[in-house]
């Protein structure tokens, strides 16, 4: 949350770990969980910014029970899943070491899949005091590259 704010500034925030999201299941058992609710909130908006800390060289635990819940998505809601088409998606990553190989691959898989449109991975390194360069530098991306994708989204609408 910290590193998005210090990116991006006062943008609106949704936070997993305050949301009741169930694991996937094949005959989608979790139709009243938060799962939805937060999907059609998402497609009222663009572009979409994920951000998670860098577990065992991966997206947190909870990032990846939302992203697997796509399924249910695509095999039980294709309407929601039809309205992230075109959406602009990002990523950020904290860690203490720096996004790791590989790290974006499944995001990026996904967001092709769903026919997103990646616009990359900004990553923070902790201590901040210590990796101020490497974090400044990716709030000059991030800011300007963050700018770019709302006016994109504006001639798009």
């Amino acid at each position: 949350m910290h590193t998005v704010q210090d990116l991006l500034g006062d943008v609106p925030m949704v936070h997993l770990c305050e949301r009741n999201i169930g694991p996937y299941h094949d005959e989608s058992a979790h139709e009243d969980d938060d799962f939805l609710p937060l999907i059609r909130l998402l497609v009222n908006h663009n572009p979409l910014v994920f951000a998670t800390p860098v577990y065992w060289y991966s997206m947190s635990g909870r990032m990846k029970t939302f992203w697997d819940r796509i399924a249910d998505l695509l095999y039980h809601h294709k309407e929601l899943s039809d309205q992230l088409q075109g959406k602009t998606a990002a990523v950020v990553a904290s860690s203490a070491s720096g996004k790791p190989d590989g790290f974006e691959m499944p995001l990026e898989k996904t967001f092709a899949y769903l026919r997103m449109n990646y616009a990359g991975c900004w990553d923070y390194i902790f201590p901040l005091e210590k990796n101020h360069d490497h974090n400044q530098w990716q709030k000059s991306l991030a800011l300007a590259q963050w700018e770019s994708l709302k006016q994109q989204a504006l001639n798009v609408n």
